[in-house]
């Protein structure tokens, strides 16, 4: 019995019967240039690496540059592209990565070496706070035009490490109340913040604020008590200083009533 073609009430002109279609396909033969190779046109490129693979790849860079008399800085991207064969990145994500170990002169990513510190402070010291420019020239001068660093990473290393003026000591409780102050009108405008803050990134008074928060909702019954949960610490902590101040004042009180008598013995 024929097999009828299941589509046919639907699409009257398709008349062919199913197991004709079938045959049909089955005998049709497959073309040897659309098969394709894992190896050939589907690998997939991955831009994140492992601790192995980091280990990995520098020793076989390391090896290449022994056996093939090259320096790790003459490599090109046909070197990469024979010495990372089986790894999932593409030949230019291994050399960026290779030339960002060989000059910051440890396996650890992202680390910075001594002489992108030292360029990035002459750079911030004449004047220039146009990161994307600074990060161009970084790249240019210390990694033979590689984009290893970015504008936004010069950014993170001079206020978070470089800069001399930032506060990066321990927050007392007077920044915090401040800060908390600033929240409750500002919200989670961050930069405006740090900008009424002194001497303290937009990063850290936004990771101390948040902080601030989840200790403050651990205390509270229900998150619709958190700004009067802010109010109370606030509140606390104005008090803390305070006090703190009244005790330095009458400190330096005793103290110089101490030396007056002092005087007056002496005399």
């Amino acid at each position: 019995m024929m097999q009828m073609n299941p589509y046919a009430l639907l699409y009257p002109q398709w008349t062919v019967p199913a197991a004709q279609v079938s045959q049909t396909v089955q005998a049709q033969p497959i073309c040897k240039a659309e098969v394709m190779s894992p190896d050939q046109n589907s690998k997939k490129y991955n831009r994140t690496w492992r601790k192995k693979q980091i280990e990995d790849i520098y020793s076989l860079t390391t090896k290449y540059c022994q056996e093939n008399s090259q320096n790790v800085e003459d490599l090109t991207l046909k070197d990469f592209l024979v010495i990372g064969e089986n790894f999932p990145q593409t030949p230019e994500q291994i050399m960026i990565k290779v030339n960002e170990i060989h000059q910051s002169g440890t396996l650890r990513p992202g680390i910075w070496s001594t002489p992108e510190d030292e360029l990035l402070v002459k750079l911030i010291n004449k004047g220039g706070e146009k990161w994307g420019h600074i990060s161009n020239i970084l790249n240019k001068d210390i990694h033979n035009n590689l984009k290893i660093r970015s504008g936004k990473q010069c950014k993170e290393r001079w206020n978070n490490y470089l800069n001399p003026n930032v506060n990066r000591g321990i927050w007392r409780e007077f920044e915090d109340a401040e800060i908390l102050r600033l929240y409750r009108v500002h919200g989670k405008k961050w930069s405006v913040i740090a900008k009424l803050i002194e001497n303290r990134t937009e990063s850290a008074v936004k990771n101390r604020i948040k902080s601030l928060l989840n200790k403050i909702k651990q205390n509270l019954a229900t998150l619709d008590d958190l700004n009067t949960g802010i109010d109370e610490f606030i509140r606390v902590n104005q008090a803390k200083v305070e006090a703190k101040v009244e005790i330095e004042k009458k400190e330096i009180s005793e103290e110089d009533q101490v030396k007056t008598e002092n005087d007056c013995n002496e005399a």
